[in-house]
């Protein structure tokens, strides 16, 4: 008797072992290993990329599919003008450490995320990022736009935090 078809139970003498490959005895004795290390099924064990089809295991190739982002070049901005369709802001590159504002741009309104299409308005200060995502061995090139959310200041906290800066200053003695 073959001692795959053994190992697996089957028996010589009521199956025609004819009908199975050596390659899916193989891989059913290779499964059947697998579960009892691992006492769970391949579909359910995302270290092992293998599944069972009938007789046959079928290995897959092992992905990451952890996205990474490279930035290629980064400007900070603020808007200038709201117009319709499109804004114009002036911007500062961040890669090559430029201290001046020296471009100004417009973008397509289209380009925002509904909640940044909200914070859209003269002087709202936003990060564009131009780059590459790579996730499951693919690569995009992507550009990506964001406004920055400022904490919302009410008079009341704007009057807590003055009368705070006049206590703090009362303090300094100037020699």
């Amino acid at each position: 008797m073959n001692s795959t078809a053994t190992s697996m139970g089957i028996d010589e003498s009521s199956t025609d072992l004819g009908s199975y490959s050596k390659e899916v005895l193989r891989d059913q004795f290779e499964l059947e290993l697998f579960q009892k290390v691992t006492k769970s099924s391949p579909e359910s064990t995302t270290s092992l990329s293998a599944i069972q089809k009938g007789n046959t295991v079928v290995r897959l190739p092992e992905r990451s599919h952890q996205a990474t982002q490279t930035a290629l070049q980064e400007w900070e901005g603020y808007v200038v003008r709201v117009e319709e369709g499109t804004f114009i802001s002036r911007i500062q590159d961040l890669t090559n450490e430029d201290q001046i504002e020296n471009e100004e741009i417009e973008f397509l309104t289209e380009d925002l995320s509904e909640d940044d299409l909200k914070l859209l308005k003269p002087g709202a200060v936003f990060r564009w990022t131009i780059g590459y995502l790579k996730s499951g061995g693919s690569k995009k090139r992507f550009s990506h736009i964001i406004f920055r959310r400022f904490p919302i200041l009410t008079k009341s906290t704007v009057a807590i935090a003055d009368k705070k800066a006049k206590e703090l200053a009362s303090r300094i003695v100037w020699e």
